[in-house]
C-alpha cells in the first residue's frame, strides 16, 4: 500500500521537475534567439576585416563623437534583450538545480522499488539541465571569442613590429660595435655619430614598440572576465613573451 502512494506521489515530484527544466531549456533558446544579433554582427566584423571610418562629428556634440543613430539604438535594444535573457536563463537554471537537489533528498524518503525509478528519472533531468547550461556558456564564449578576434589581431600587428623594431635595434648594436674597433679618422668619428644616433632611434622605436604591445595587452586581460574567451590564455602567454624582449 505504501509503494501505490509513492508511487502516486512519485509521479507528482517527476513532473514538478520535468516543468522546471523544460522552463529552464525554454529560456536558454530564448537567450540563444537574443544572442543571434551579436553572432551575425561579429562574423560581419570578420569578413570586413576590421576596416573602420572616422565616427562623424555630431551635431552640436565633440568631434570623433558619434551621434545616436539606427544602428546605436538597435545595439542598445539588443544588449537589454541579452542581458534580460540571460539573467531569465540563469534564474531558470537555477531553480533546475535546486529543484532537483531538493527533489532527490525527498525521493530517498519513498519506497525502494519506487525511489530507483524516480533517481533514473532525476538523473534523466539533471542531463537536461546540464547539457541546457553547456549551450549557455558556449554561446557566450562563442561571442566573446569573436569580439576579441579583431583585437587579436591589431594585438599580433604591434607585437610583429615590436619585434622587426627590437631585431633593428640590435643589428644596428652589433654593427655600431663593429665599426669602432675598425674605424679611424675624421670620417669614420662622423660615421660613427651617424651610426650612434640611428641606433638610439631604433632603441626608442623598439621600446616604444614594446610599450603599446603591453598596454594593450594588459588593457584586454584587465576587461575580461575569468573564462570568458580562449583569447584571454594566448594574451597571458604573449604578455609573459613580451617580458624578456
Amino acid at each position: 500500500m505504501k509503494a501505490n502512494a509513492d508511487r502516486i506521489q512519485s509521479r507528482g515530484l517527476v513532473a514538478e521537475v520535468e516543468k522546471q527544466v523544460a522552463m529552464s531549456e525554454a529560456a536558454v533558446e530564448q537567450f540563444l534567439q537574443a544572442m543571434q544579433p551579436l553572432l551575425k554582427e561579429s562574423d560581419e566584423e570578420a569578413k570586413e576585416g576590421g576596416d573602420t571610418e572616422e565616427a562623424p562629428k555630431a551635431e552640436g556634440g565633440e568631434e570623433g563623437e558619434a551621434p545616436k543613430d539606427g544602428k546605436a539604438e538597435k545595439e542598445e535594444v539588443v544588449a537589454a534583450a541579452v542581458k534580460e535573457a540571460e539573467k531569465e536563463a540563469t534564474r531558470a537554471l537555477t531553480g533546475s538545480k535546486t529543484m532537483l537537489a531538493v527533489k532527490r533528498v525527498a525521493s530517498k524518503r519513498l519506497a525502494e522499488s519506487v525511489a530507483k525509478s524516480v533517481t533514473e528519472e532525476l538523473d534523466a533531468l539533471q542531463t537536461r539541465t546540464d547539457v541546457a547550461q553547456q549551450k549557455l556558456l558556449a554561446v557566450k564564449k562563442e561571442v566573446a571569442d569573436k569580439k576579441y578576434v579583431k583585437a587579436k589581431e591589431e594585438v599580433l600587428a604591434k607585437f610583429g613590429a615590436a619585434e622587426e623594431a627590437t631585431k633593428m635595434a640590435i643589428s644596428l648594436a652589433e654593427g655600431l660595435a663593429s665599426a669602432a674597433d675598425e674605424g679611424e679618422g675624421e670620417e669614420a668619428a662622423k660615421e660613427m655619430d651617424i651610426a650612434v644616433e640611428r641606433g638610439l632611434k631604433a632603441q626608442q622605436d623598439a621600446q616604444t614598440q614594446l610599450s603599446a604591445v603591453r598596454s594593450a595587452l594588459q588593457a584586454h586581460l584587465r576587461d575580461m572576465k575569468a573564462g570568458e574567451s580562449s583569447v584571454q590564455a594566448e594574451f597571458s602567454q604573449l604578455l609573459v613573451k613580451v617580458g624578456p624582449l
